[in-house]
Parts: C-alpha cells; structure tokens; sequence
C-alpha cells in the first residue's frame, strides 16, 4: 500500500486545475519550444514575454489561494455583503494579488521563468535576469510547494500510453453494435502488453473487472478529477495505492468489451466525463 499523498501536493494539484492556470501553462509551454538561435534583440523579447507570463501565473496562483482561505461570506464582510461585496472582494483580490507577485517574494515566478528560459537557451546573462534568491525566502517554502505543484498540475494530464488514436470524444456508431452512442473517453491502440501510466499523482479507488470496460483501474486525483484505464491485459496497481504521474498501472490488452488491443482512456470531473484531449499535456 502507498503513502497518503502531501497535504500541500493536494492543494496544489487542485489549484492547478483552474481553467486560467491551465491556459497560463499553455503559454508558458509555448514560449518553451522556440527552436533555432536567437538574436539579442529576439532574445530580450522572449525573456519579456517569458516573464510577464511567469509573473501573471503566479499573481493567479496567488489569487486562487486567497480565495481558498478566505471565509464564506457574511453580513459583516469587508465591503458589506452582497453583489457588491463579491465585486470589490474580487476587484481587491486581484489587485493584491499582482502586488504580491510583483515583490518576488513567493519564488513561483522565477522558478518558473528559469525552468522555461534553460528550454530555449537564455541564461542569466540575457536582458531582464529574473532576480536571484532574495531575503526571507525560507518563511514561504510551504507556499513555494504548494505553488510547485500546482505548475505542474496546470500543465495538464500525461498522455498514459504511446500510440495511435483510435477513436476521439464524443458521439459515434459504436464499432461492436453500429448503434449511435457517446463515447466517454478515448481510445489509444497499442501492442497487447505496452505500459500503460498514470496520468496524473492519485491514489487508486479500483482496480479489477467491470463489465464492458473488461480489467479496469480508477484514479482519483485533486480537484475532483477522476481518470479511467480499461481493457487492460494486467492491473499492475492495487485499490488504495497511492501513484504518481507518469507510474505503470495496467499494460495494453483486449479485455471486456473491445475489438483489439487498445487503452480507452477517461477523464471526469465529479462524476462528469470530459474530453481527455482538451486535458492532455
């Protein structure tokens, strides 16, 4: 049996579900796979947009976990309950947020920026160096985790296995019965017996038969996701384990309701099925 999950990996991981850190991520990834040399002048350009978008990352890490500790509202709220208090609560919110990130102190953004800049070659010798270590840095290492983990949750899904799409989201006829009908997740084909990972840290609430999806294993993940592996040769993971991204679970089979070897893949969010490919990294 695995170890429970860190408190702070929990909170993170959840955070970086929000749809504005995933799309923040999005860009970060794509300033990270520039290719070719770059000019100085370039180069002070990619740095600038690097960091604005590292520094807008952290100023809406920063926002969500204020709103994570924040009281529910009341009659004595701040700006005095209400349709009101909500917008000047969110209006204060964010202003105090961008003012945190801009100090530097959290550590997120010039983590982020450093990780992203040894990408594509820029070093702390270019234009605009993220600024180094500074002092009382040692206070916020608790919230410099929990910023860690939710980078790397907003960055997305891991694809769980290497192969062909079979089939996509959404409707289409059945490739057993013809009948029209949803299809939950998607398919991936692979050679019977290829490794089939976790798409994300969790821990395991099934794993065995189940009907049509044939040898199954359920992930439960922060945020209330939830991700599915089906039709799998072998379960390699027991119910309650607790797993990382990127960890063999299953290996490729043709289990339960399947016409060859292949991974159906599902992501759900409390309870409700979601396009794994809007998801993956």
């Amino acid at each position: 049996m695995g170890t429970a999950l860190p408190l702070q990996e929990n909170i993170g991981s959840s955070l970086g579900r929000d749809a504005r850190l995933h799309g923040l991520a999005g860009r970060l990834r794509a300033l990270g796979s520039a290719e070719g040399e770059l000019s100085p002048q370039e180069a002070r350009r990619q740095r600038g947009e690097l960091r604005e978008a590292a520094r807008d990352f952290e100023a809406v890490f920063i926002n969500l976990l204020i709103q994570e500790m924040r009281p529910d509202e009341g009659e004595d709220d701040m700006f005095g309950g209400g349709f009101g208090n909500r917008y000047y609560t969110e209006m204060f919110d964010a202003e105090l947020s961008r003012l945190l990130s801009r100090t530097g102190q959290l550590g997120l953004a010039e983590m982020i920026e450093r990780q992203v800049a040894g990408q594509i070659g820029l070093d702390e010798a270019d234009e605009g160096i993220i600024p180094g270590e500074g002092v009382g840095r040692a206070l916020v290492q608790p919230l410099r985790r929990i910023a860690a983990s939710a980078y790397r949750a907003a960055e997305g899904f891991l694809r769980p296995l290497a192969g062909r799409l079979s089939s996509e989201f959404g409707m289409r006829d059945d490739p057993i019965d013809g009948v029209r009908r949803h299809h939950n997740g998607i398919d991936i084909a692979a050679e019977r017996g290829s490794p089939v990972v976790a798409a994300a840290d969790g821990r395991v609430s099934f794993s065995g038969p189940s009907s049509g999806y044939g040898n199954l294993v359920v992930i439960e993940h922060a945020g209330n996701y939830q991700t599915r592996y089906a039709h799998n040769a072998n379960n390699l993971v027991r119910k309650g384990e607790a797993v990382r991204a990127g960890q063999v679970v299953a290996s490729v089979g043709d289990s339960g309701r399947a016409t060859g070897p292949h991974l159906h893949f599902e992501v759900r969010r409390s309870g409700e099925p979601l396009d794994p490919l809007a998801l993956l990294r």
